[in-house]
């Protein structure tokens, strides 16, 4: 990987929170040069993405790189969010770090996983569980940060950057904005595996497969649970992060035991 991309994508990145940060503090809206540093953050990504996931036909799959595909997912996602107005700024601030973070451990740390990708099946596979990943890790956090809001409603104690947040029942639809995105795209991927996928049960992907499986139904259960039952608060976030535990452990669990500690290889 080349530095001076991955110096740029970091330095905008950086320059986009420090923006957004002082906007939130003053309660004025998500100012032009934030959109633009998001924006051209994105781009630089995207190339550091290009050099170090591609080798001829072949993908670098590795752990990291795995990660950054999605922090570049939701980065995506976060800059049409803003463009249509979507109240999404509280989470950009834990965002951000987390894919700068992200972006520096993989120009430190070299990992080499190439597999050779065929087949447009196998791709829209791919692209798609990138995608549920993303918005599921967007969900994941705004539970977070709803569940934090919430206890300091209970306190009527509000301090730091959650006096700035959005009314709770914005946040509230705003989550479940999220679960709906992952669990459509997270139901695509599922069946896009079966589709395409040789055996989804084979021994190196049923821990996966399993795991994806036991998210989709939690997710479903959140679903339903909200039509029919109005669920929210503790319980939706409850149920949220569970689902994204189980599926953060489905592809990043499992990719780590095999290929961390058992060095064996992963096959898509």
């Amino acid at each position: 990987m080349q530095v001076a991309p991955l110096l740029i994508s970091v330095t905008l990145y950086l320059s986009s929170f420090i923006v957004l940060l002082a906007a939130i503090k003053k309660k004025s809206p998500t100012p032009n040069t934030f959109k633009y540093c998001l924006g051209l953050a994105t781009l630089s990504h995207a190339v550091v993405l290009q050099l170090s996931l591609f080798s001829g036909s072949q993908l670098n799959l590795s752990l990291l790189n795995a990660a950054n595909m999605i922090f570049f997912a939701i980065s995506v996602i976060s800059w049409f969010a803003i463009m249509r107005k979507m109240p999404i700024e509280n989470l950009l601030i834990a965002l951000f770090p987390l894919t700068t973070v992200t972006l520096i451990l993989s120009g430190l740390i070299a990992e080499n996983e190439l597999k050779t990708i065929q087949g447009e099946g196998l791709i829209s596979h791919i692209l798609l569980s990138i995608l549920a990943y993303s918005f599921i890790t967007i969900a994941a956090l705004q539970a977070c940060l709803l569940a934090i809001q919430e206890k300091q409603l209970r306190q009527h104690n509000f301090n730091g950057l959650f006096q700035y947040f959005p009314p709770l029942q914005t946040m509230e639809d705003l989550l479940f904005e999220m679960i709906w995105l992952g669990f459509i795209t997270l139901t695509a991927a599922i069946a896009t595996g079966a589709l395409f996928l040789h055996d989804i049960f084979a021994q190196h992907l049923v821990h996966k497969t399993i795991l994806s499986i036991i998210a989709w139904g939690v997710f479903a259960i959140l679903i339903l649970g909200r039509h029919l039952q109005g669920w929210r608060g503790t319980t939706a976030t409850k149920l949220t992060l569970a689902g994204f535990t189980a599926l953060m452990l489905a592809y990043f669990g499992s990719k780590f035991v095999l290929e961390v500690l058992l060095q064996k290889s992963w096959q898509v």
